[in-house]
């Protein structure tokens, strides 16, 4: 069975649309022993990734930060579906309506096809490479 690009697999949006439902989730990657958190949030009606970042922190500041940017790709205030209890706080303070529901598979396959790619990234990693990694990996993340 031939291997997808991760583009293949869900497409990215990198334009403001009508959205009816956004599904986000986080998920949390190890990493040199550290975690990181990484936030998605998923367009479940064109099945299109709308952000993906990657937090040092989860907590209230993050979560309504990372919230507000997919705001940003949204002509209107979605319906957030959630799974995680977290974010309602964050969905609260901006007024969006939001259901506590199973997250859509578009946000589990971001989150499976990430987490390969890091594992393979960061173990294929030695002492001399470290630096131009931790340049490479430096737009995904928010320090």
């Amino acid at each position: 069975m031939e291997k997808k690009k991760f583009e293949e697999k869900l497409p990215i949006s990198t334009e403001r649309k009508r959205r009816n439902l956004v599904a986000m989730d986080k998920t949390i990657v190890k990493a040199n022993k550290k975690h990181y958190y990484v936030y998605s949030a998923v367009d479940v009606k064109r099945n299109e990734l709308i952000l993906m970042k990657v937090y040092t922190t989860r907590n209230y500041l993050t979560t309504r930060s990372f919230v507000k940017e997919v705001l940003k790709y949204c002509e209107n205030k979605p319906i957030v579906i959630y799974k995680a209890p977290w974010l309602v706080e964050a969905l609260e303070s901006l007024g969006l309506e939001y259901e506590h529901e199973g997250v859509s598979r578009s946000v589990e396959s971001v989150f499976s096809s990430f987490k390969q790619r890091v594992k393979i990234f960061f173990c294929s990693i030695t002492a001399k490479k470290l630096d131009a990694r931790i340049c490479f990996c430096k737009p995904f993340m928010l320090l």
